[in-house]
């Protein structure tokens, strides 16, 4: 497994914006995906991914003020195998936890881009909400997504604001 070092450089890089006509590609890329994630399209969805593909989603720990430095606890940490057998559970009659499917949405904002690298280096703040029956449930959090320059996603690096996360909201792809 990667060494989970590089987190802060993913949260902090500012170097090499990308131009307008990149922007605009890279918004429409994570606007599409998240599209095809909202009507449980997972067989669209992973012919967006990288076959290198690393899906990350990290708990922040909670430290003094003082303390400036971040410490994240790993929650996921899935490459591409991992994440086709994960669809093909949820594609099976075998995924009852949402049976009948529940309504998601993805709300993406405040994304900044850069050229990183070979790639893009997509941050953005993300709206996650989910509604099933009587239950509606919300989850913010911070997204990092590499993204090749052919427009595949190589790796994401999800930071929710919370400190602990429902498992049943562990069955989605953030």
């Amino acid at each position: 497994m990667q060494s989970l070092e590089n987190i802060e450089m993913y949260l902090n890089y500012d170097k090499n914006e990308v131009s307008e006509n990149e922007y605009i590609k890279i918004v429409r890329f994570l606007n599409r995906e998240a599209e095809l994630l909202e009507y449980h399209n997972y067989i669209d969805w992973l012919d967006l991914l990288h076959p290198d593909m690393e899906y990350i989603v990290l708990v922040r720990e909670l430290k003094d003020k003082k303390d400036k430095s971040m410490s994240n606890g790993l929650v996921i940490y899935d490459k591409i195998n991992t994440i086709k057998i994960k669809i093909d559970r949820l594609n099976s009659n075998d995924a009852w936890s949402d049976n009948p499917p529940s309504v998601s949405k993805y709300l993406i904002t405040n994304t900044l881009a850069y050229n990183f690298l070979d790639y893009y280096l997509a941050r953005s703040n993300v709206l996650f909400i989910k509604y099933r029956s009587t239950d509606l449930m919300y989850l913010s959090y911070k997204r990092v997504d590499i993204i090749s320059k052919n427009m595949k996603l190589v790796k994401r690096i999800v930071l929710p604001d919370v400190h602990s996360i429902n498992l049943q909201d562990l069955t989605y792809f953030l």
